[in-house]
This record gives structure tokens, C-alpha cells and sequence, in this order.
């Protein structure tokens, strides 16, 4: 009987422990300076909120007359189109978790696919890469890595 209830209590600790511990790419993640060329419109902040079921990023940073501006994308994962409101240049999104550690975003607009980005966290937790891929009226791709640290 004690062997019993010890062996469920440990269960428990270590299940409170792991849900506690969340997804790796969910956190608050500040664009890393030292690493960033940034000119223009650009991210400098990123929240996530990510699960094996869905995908929520509230990006903030500054628009193309360097005003500050904050846009949330939501989505749930698996491919299936989610619908984006408020958000500029795109109007859809599907979601995709490649593994663990990254997330695929494909953007749409008016059912047409005009880029992607992809959320990746290093092994060891403690940063973020965005690519983000952009493709204009002529379909040539324009890519940008930029590195943000968690906070």
C-alpha cells in the first residue's frame, strides 16, 4: 500500500514538474542587437504562447515610417487555413510543427501564398531564430534571419 502511494506521488510531482516546464518556444523573446541588421520595418520583440495544439505569436516592433506597432497571429497546428485579422499583408495562415523546436508559419493573402516564417529555439532554450521568407509580385524570395534572446 505505501509502495503504491509513493509510486503515485512521485507520478504527480513529476507530472506538476513537467507542465509547469511548458513548450520550449513559448516565452518573451528581445531581438538580440549585437547579432541584427535591422533597417525599416523589423521585429523587435516576439510572445509566444505555443502548444502541441496551437500556436499563438504577438509580435511587436516598428512599421515601415518607424512607428511601433504590435500584430498577434494565431493559429492551430496541423496545415488546416486559419483566418488573420488586423494584421498587414497577410490574411491567412496555416501552421505546422516540424519538431519540437520549430514552428512553420505559411501566410497567405487573398488564397495566395506570398512568404513563410519558421520559429526556431536553440537546444539549449535561451534563444530564437525568425526567418522570415517574403515573396513579391515577380515570386522572388526575400529572406531575413534575425536572433532574439528570452527574457
Amino acid at each position: 500500500m505505501f509502495s503504491r502511494l509513493f509510486q503515485i506521488l512521485i507520478c504527480l510531482t513529476l507530472f506538476t514538474a513537467y507542465s509547469k516546464s511548458g513548450d520550449a518556444l513559448s516565452g518573451k523573446w528581445r531581438l538580440d542587437e549585437s547579432k541584427a541588421k535591422v533597417a525599416g520595418a523589423h521585429v523587435q520583440s516576439i510572445e509566444t504562447d505555443i502548444n502541441e495544439a496551437r500556436v499563438k505569436v504577438v509580435y511587436g516592433g516598428v512599421d515601415a515610417e518607424g512607428k511601433p506597432a504590435v500584430w498577434t497571429v494565431q493559429a492551430s497546428v496541423g496545415g488546416n487555413v486559419n483566418g488573420v485579422i488586423g494584421v498587414p499583408g497577410f490574411d491567412a495562415v496555416r501552421c505546422w510543427r516540424t519538431d519540437a523546436r520549430t514552428v512553420l508559419l505559411k501566410l497567405s493573402r487573398e488564397a495566395e501564398m506570398i512568404g513563410w516564417e519558421t520559429l526556431e529555439v536553440s537546444k539549449d532554450g535561451k534563444s530564437l531564430k525568425l526567418t522570415q521568407a517574403k515573396l513579391d509580385a515577380a515570386g522572388k524570395e526575400t529572406t531575413t534571419v534575425s536572433v532574439f534572446a528570452k527574457e
